[in-house]
């Protein structure tokens, strides 16, 4: 089973076929677009397919930065970042979440950063996910 509830590589995943597997949590997602599309004008977002074990993600990018991933699960989604050193000190400070601190410092490092995927299933994880792409953007 992939990581995304759309793993079909035959075809990237259109909008209705979306709404459908997050059920409640698609108006999540249109917000969490909406919002960072309103910020960080012009927003690319494109479609990927990761391959048998990933599946599709919609990955957002400002520019040529990438922002971060949109996994797709059942009844709810992931949102995957890859933090910088700056931001993962700024996070720290930031007053998030203690969970979200908690996966940022749990997370391996790598060259490029720490990569982290946190669940959004309710308002309250899509106000964390939001403050950590404002830091991210801004470090």
């Amino acid at each position: 089973m992939a990581l995304s509830a759309l793993d079909d590589r035959s075809k990237a995943p259109e909008a209705r076929q979306l709404a459908q597997v997050l059920g409640r949590s698609s108006g999540l997602w249109v917000t969490l677009t909406g919002d960072l599309r309103s910020r960080y004008d012009p927003l690319v977002e494109k479609w990927n397919f990761s391959g048998a074990k990933y599946g599709w993600s919609l990955g957002l990018k400002h520019k040529q930065r990438t922002i971060l991933y949109l996994i797709p699960q059942h009844k709810h989604f992931l949102v995957a970042f890859v933090l910088g050193r700056k931001a993962i000190e700024a996070a720290r400070r930031s007053g998030l979440p203690a969970a979200v601190v908690q996966a940022i410092d749990s997370a391996k490092q790598y060259s490029e950063g720490r990569g982290i995927r946190l669940p959004v299933r309710n308002r309250k994880d899509l106000a964390a996910v939001e403050q950590l792409a404002a830091i991210k953007m801004s470090n």
